[in-house]
């Protein structure tokens, strides 16, 4: 990826359960250094709760059921803001029914940024 350009993440969320699973939160903390992120969601019905992080309330979800949420934002043109070339995302779900295995629970995505290399131009006459 090369700053300045666009990025997607798509987060999948499914209850993989025998139970529903109630008061179901997603929530993805996007880096800083990600510009105007714009959402877009199918499967069963969220609704925007955060404003500084992106959160949604997906409310019950029955087994077997879920969705996608699909967020595409700007990689900062300006390599100064960054403070190393590795992007790191973390997604979290949570509910608040107990759960014997939460290890599913969260996701962290690491991908490498490019920056563009400018060379000088000599001119010799």
């Amino acid at each position: 990826m090369f700053i300045g350009t666009p990025i997607t993440y798509t987060l999948a969320f499914t209850n993989i359960g025998q139970l529903r699973a109630d008061t179901v939160m997603i929530g993805d903390l996007l880096p800083a250094t990600l510009l105007t992120p714009e959402v877009v969601s199918s499967g069963v019905p969220i609704t925007r709760a955060g404003s500084t992080r992106l959160e949604w309330t997906v409310g019950s979800l029955p087994p077997g059921t879920g969705g996608l949420i699909t967020i595409t934002a700007m990689l900062d043109p300006v390599g100064v803001h960054w403070p190393s070339a590795w992007l790191t995302n973390t997604a979290t779900i949570t509910t608040t029914l107990p759960q014997s295995d939460t290890a599913n629970d969260w996701s962290v995505t690491v991908i490498p940024v490019r920056f563009p290399i400018y060379l000088p131009v000599v001119l010799r006459q």
